[in-house]
């Protein structure tokens, strides 16, 4: 991993119900190239759950 960038929503007022929504955007880099790991999450009763990740990487032939 060389960087981590991410960000949360969260609202100025809060109440019992409201959700946070992390973001975060991971590059990877392997041997003959690079990629973005996209990950966003959303606050649960008693922890976190993964609503959606994307891997953007360029197309890598032998």
């Amino acid at each position: 991993m060389t960087e981590l960038r991410g960000a949360a929503r969260v609202p100025m007022l809060t109440y019992p119900t409201q959700e946070i929504l992390p973001s975060y955007e991971i590059d990877l880099p392997f041997s003959e190239s690079q990629a973005t790991l996209f990950i966003d999450l959303i606050t649960q009763p008693g922890g976190w759950q993964l609503t959606a990740f994307r891997l953007d990487s360029p197309l890598i032939y032998n």
